[in-house]
C-alpha cells in the first residue's frame, strides 16, 4: 500500500494449463496472450444458491485458481490492508478482537475467449 492509501498491484503465479511450467504474470502489465493464458489456467467459479454451488454465467461469469495453482509476492500482512480492516470492522467496539484472513482462491472477472 502506498502512503496515499492506493494499492499496488502485485506479480501473481499461475500455472498455465499447456506448459508445465510455471511463470510470472504482472497483472498491471499483462499482454493479450498472458491473459489468455491465464483464463485457460482457471476453473469456473461457482457460488451459492440454496446450500448448493452453482455455475450461472448469466448471473456471474468467474473464474478462479484454487491456491495450489498459483502463488503471490503479496504480503497480506505488510501492506496493512489487515489493520485497516481491523479498524473499520471493529470501529466502536473492542479493537482487542483478533481480525485474520486467509487466502483460499484467486478470483478472475473479465473477457472470456475460450
Amino acid at each position: 500500500m502506498t502512503a496515499h492509501g492506493e494499492f499496488v498491484y502485485q506479480e501473481v503465479k499461475y500455472v498455465c494449463l499447456p506448459s508445465p511450467l510455471p511463470s510470472w504474470l504482472d497483472l498491471s502489465n499483462a499482454s493479450e496472450m498472458q491473459l489468455q493464458q491465464l483464463s485457460q489456467a482457471c476453473k469456473p467459479a461457482t457460488f451459492g444458491v440454496n446450500s448448493k454451488d452453482v455455475f450461472d454465467e448469466n448471473y456471474r461469469k468467474a473464474f478462479k485458481l484454487d491456491t495450489t495453482d498459483f502463488a503471490t509476492k503479496f504480503d497480506l500482512r505488510e501492506s496493512g490492508l489487515m489493520q485497516t480492516i481491523h479498524s473499520e470492522l471493529l470501529e466502536g467496539h473492542v479493537a482487542t478482537k483478533p481480525v485474520d484472513a486467509e487466502l483460499y482462491k484467486l478470483n478472475v472477472y473479465g473477457k472470456w475467449h475460450r
